[in-house]
């Protein structure tokens, strides 16, 4: 997926935070996103809250498939 289909599809969210939802989109987990990333899990977790927050989304919304979903739409 490239960088530049999800800042079009997700404007609203940092660089940070788009990067996040590329790896998640990649089916990564929140130690291998902060593996990658060289953040903390801890970091990971709540750069999520901050883009379910920014996408309206409930705590028990799947992220991994409302971005998939997302991503397909705007594609």
């Amino acid at each position: 997926m490239q960088h530049a289909d999800i800042s079009s599809a997700l404007p609203t969210l940092t660089p940070t935070e788009q990067e996040v939802c590329r790896l998640i989109i990649g089916d990564k987990t929140i130690q291998e996103i902060a593996s990658i990333l060289n953040k903390t899990p801890n970091n990971i977790s709540s750069v999520r809250i901050h883009i379910r927050k920014k996408l309206g989304l409930a705590t028990t919304d799947d992220l991994r498939q409302v971005l998939t979903e997302t991503m397909c739409i705007r594609i």
